[in-house]
């Protein structure tokens, strides 16, 4: 779960030439968002395909999202507590 762990040199070198923490953090953040949407709409699609619900695929995917943005929350928070 380290997310921002290993992004650590790398923010060191950035923000001692200059760059603003919270660009570097929101930046860090949106990536991730990407991916977390990503793999959610990959995993609803096929889910979706091997299930094939007679619902639309909204359904689904609504819910997964949800799950996978609290999710990543809490694995946010634990990968900055946790060193």
């Amino acid at each position: 779960l380290q997310v921002f762990a290993n992004d650590r040199p790398i923010f060191w070198r950035e923000s001692a030439s200059g760059i603003s923490v919270p660009a570097f953090f929101l930046s860090r953040l949106h990536m991730s968002t990407v991916d977390v949407v990503l793999m959610t709409v990959a995993f609803t699609a096929s889910y979706f395909v091997v299930r094939q619900p007679l619902v639309d695929f909204t359904c689904f995917v609504v819910p997964f999202l949800l799950t996978a943005f609290a999710s990543s929350g809490w694995g946010y928070f634990v990968s900055t507590v946790v060193q």
